[in-house]
């Protein structure tokens, strides 16, 4: 968490934090909900790059497809993303870092690096639910934290 000019608290979320937290059967459901609450209690505001509507609608798109969410849910799921008015920024510069992340720790995509990079530029914290990526980079990026571990 850090300060931007204006003296706001700020993290990044990435679109898995969002989704554990909007969707009740993902595995860090109740840390999702303990961490935005804090940070919605701590009057923190939420930021992200420009990817992070896109992976939450395909993450919740694809689970209508797939049976296991109805349109409904996904209609309210989709809403209380809306309702935590999370700042999503489009920034070019982190393209070549994203790329890079990817690369040195061996991440077959680089939607996961790209957060890394948009908190890094910033110097915020980056929250994931990925924890593939988090046990990846957390040794060299420290500022990247997993949901699973919050108390």
């Amino acid at each position: 968490m850090s300060d931007n000019p204006t003296g706001v608290k700020r993290v990044v979320m990435d679109a898995s934090a969002i989704i554990a937290f909007v969707l009740s059967d993902e595995k860090h459901h109740g840390q999702a909900i303990a961490l935005v609450g804090a940070l919605v209690k701590g009057d923190v505001e939420l930021c992200a790059p420009s990817i992070f509507a896109y992976e939450c609608d395909s993450v919740i798109r694809r689970r209508v497809h797939l049976g296991t969410l109805s349109p409904e849910a996904a209609k309210e799921a989709r809403e209380l993303i809306a309702a935590l008015g999370v700042e999503v920024s489009y920034d070019p510069a982190i393209g070549e870092r994203a790329y890079a992340i990817a690369a040195q720790y061996d991440q077959p995509r680089v939607y996961d690096a790209a957060y890394a990079a948009f908190a890094e530029a910033r110097g915020l914290e980056l929250w994931t639910e990925d924890e593939r990526f988090h046990n990846a980079v957390s040794g060299a990026l420290p500022f990247v934290k997993f949901v699973g571990n919050f108390k």
